[in-house]
């Protein structure tokens, strides 16, 4: 999160979110954030995400079996991670450097860095009780998921 701050469903996870909170989410989790802004009020830059696919990363893994210290990483993402604030900092400058360039050797370089910046933090707190796989039938993305979501927001 970069400019607001405010209430994040992910999972069964209630909690405030504030500016340059670092989470990170694996496959199928629901979540959502939502901002508390003046009604009508606008924010130009509200977060920043990288988005990586399983096959990213298991195709990264078959050529650099280095990249296997990643798996406990990966697998606690499924029920949310939250980061530390020195690690959130640290990630800041790679996430958005990440986003903004097109270069292939670039942005591999700054993704195995980020990534060994978030192995590197000790101290990521679990956020949901419970990981999420759409695979298993347990949410339906287009109907009960927006149902729950809709109930929170008007009932919290």
């Amino acid at each position: 999160m970069t400019a607001t701050t405010g209430n994040c469903f992910i999972g069964d996870y209630i909690g405030r979110f504030e500016p340059g909170q670092l989470v990170m989410l694996g496959p199928d989790l629901p979540h959502n954030w939502v901002s508390e802004i003046p009604e009508g009020g606008s924010v130009p830059e509200r977060c920043v995400v990288v988005q990586f696919g399983a096959a990213f990363i298991e195709g990264l893994q078959e050529r650099f079996p280095e990249l296997r210290e990643v798996d406990a990483l990966l697998k606690a993402s499924r029920c949310g991670l939250s980061f530390g604030a020195d690690t959130a900092r640290r990630a800041r400058p790679l996430m958005e450097a990440l986003c903004a360039t097109d270069a292939g050797t670039r942005q591999a370089r700054m993704f195995l860095e980020l990534l060994e910046t978030l192995l590197a933090d000790g101290s990521a707190r679990t956020l949901s009780s419970m990981a999420c796989d759409a695979s298993d039938g347990a949410f339906d993305a287009a109907g009960s998921m927006k149902g729950v979501l809709d109930y929170l927001r008007q009932n919290y």
